[in-house]
C-alpha cells in the first residue's frame, strides 16, 4: 500500500500524543498490546491504522478516537504541529 498524506498525518498525531505523555514506543506497546515494530509503521505512515488497533491505542493514550481524527481530518497534509489534547 502506498503511503498517503492521511496515513502520514495520523502517524504524526499518534507519535505526538505518545511523546506528549512521555511514553516510549515500548511503553505504548505494553499498554496497547501492539508490537513496537507495528507502532513504528503506524507512526511513519507505512501502515494504515485498523479499527481495533486504533481503539487499543486511544485507550492506552487516554484519548478518544475523535481526539485523534478531528485534527487529522481538518489538517491532513498541513505542516502545522498537532494541538495538544487537554485532559478535562
Amino acid at each position: 500500500m502506498a503511503v498517503n498524506h492521511v496515513d502520514l498525518a495520523i502517524g504524526a498525531r499518534l507519535q505526538a500524543l505518545r511523546e506528549e505523555r512521555r511514553m516510549t514506543r515500548q511503553d505504548l506497546s505494553c499498554s496497547s498490546r501492539i508490537p513496537e515494530s507495528t507502532l513504528s509503521q503506524f507512526e511513519s505512515g507505512k501502515r494504515r491504522l485498523d479499527p481495533w488497533s486504533m481503539l487499543d491505542l486511544t485507550q492506552a493514550l487516554g484519548v478518544t478516537v475523535g481526539d485523534l481524527y478531528a485534527y487529522v481530518i481538518t489538517k491532513a497534509g498541513s505542516s502545522e504541529p498537532a494541538p495538544p489534547v487537554i485532559d478535562q
